[in-house]
């Protein structure tokens, strides 16, 4: 866009948020103005391609209810070839606000998704397929797969992963456990039996050099085979850069921060809140590549909440999550 309103305006704008708010499959954009300079602005995109679009929207019932964290994959033929595209619920996106809490897809000449792919932030996975375009689609968590199997607890640590799912009525019966590495097919693991609590529970040392493992039920009901509980976790890997361990987590003062660098130079350490605003920054200033631990004391001067410490050097970033719990 070279001419119009859109790049002529001079307002004083302190930030934007994306929406179709009139549904017709494009996005719009809002534009607050600023200093009491006259009305804020709202672009309205009228552009008819004839291409086609996919809206989902998203309700966490385990998770959050605004489904923030969730990422949406979608996979349509497009120009003939199958295409992933992914598109991850945010807020936080703009000075101020955000971005509709909703995953936008442009579909080109596809008049369907085949495949539609939600990743909670709880771990639980819902799929969907041959979803028609030019729609919104709402999806509940946890609602496209049976409800037998839900999904308790998953975690991955240093020794593997641990995953624990909730089977009313299975109890001292055994369940099958199926495994994928990422992007690989599904296969049989193990079999697990329900206690007396209707638990399964499953403890895993995945071996390999895959660092994404998928697990799931499979399950033999009055239904036929069933696939259940459907959890992704990455493994902690080692790296030559990167954020190893904030200690002390949650923090009353200064936290330790220790990381790997694999090349020379001035580092930053950053804090942002979780709303994505920056508070608090250092330099680490003449470190050589190796094993390094950093006392961030600029994080006495924080209130207590939760915070992301990012990581960067070169052009390239990492962030870990810490918690400031003030006594």
């Amino acid at each position: 866009v070279t001419t119009g309103a859109f790049v002529n305006e001079g307002l004083s704008n302190y930030g934007a948020a994306g929406a179709d708010y009139d549904q017709d499959g494009d996005l719009d954009l809002f534009v607050p103005t600023a200093r009491g300079e006259g009305a804020s602005v709202l672009y309205r995109n009228d552009l008819a391609n004839g291409n086609h679009w996919l809206v989902v929207r998203c309700e966490g019932t385990h998770s959050n209810r605004s489904g923030i964290g969730t990422k949406v994959r979608v996979r349509a033929i497009i120009g003939g070839t199958p295409r992933w595209q992914l598109r991850e619920i945010l807020a936080g996106t703009s000075y101020g606000g955000h971005n509709a809490l909703e995953a936008h897809f442009g579909l080109a000449e596809a008049t369907e998704a085949d495949s539609v792919r939600i990743e909670w932030p709880s771990g639980l996975v819902d799929t969907i397929t041959h979803v028609a375009a030019n729609r919104a689609l709402r999806i509940v968590e946890n609602t496209t797969t049976p409800v037998i199997g839900a999904l308790l607890h998953a975690s991955a640590g240093a020794t593997g992963i641990d995953i624990a799912w909730s089977l009313p009525g299975w109890a001292g019966r055994n369940v099958s456990v199926e495994r994928a590495a990422d992007g690989g097919a599904w296969s049989a693991l193990t079999t697990v039996l329900v206690d007396a609590q209707s638990a399964a529970l499953l403890h895993d040392a995945p071996a390999g050099g895959a660092t994404r493992y998928g697990y799931r039920l499979r399950l033999e009901t009055a239904h036929g085979l069933q696939a259940a509980g459907e959890t992704w976790l990455d493994l902690a890997i080692v790296r030559s850069f990167g954020i190893r361990r904030l200690s002390p987590n949650p923090s009353t003062g200064p936290v330790a921060v220790e990381f790997d660098l694999d090349t020379a130079g001035v580092a930053n350490l950053e804090f942002f809140d979780s709303a994505g605003r920056r508070v608090a920054r250092e330099h680490v200033t003449s470190p050589g590549a190796g094993h390094h631990i950093r006392s961030a004391n600029t994080a006495r001067q924080l209130p207590s909440g939760v915070y992301f410490v990012r990581l960067s050097q070169h052009g390239r970033a990492d962030t870990a999550r810490v918690v400031i719990a003030r006594q």
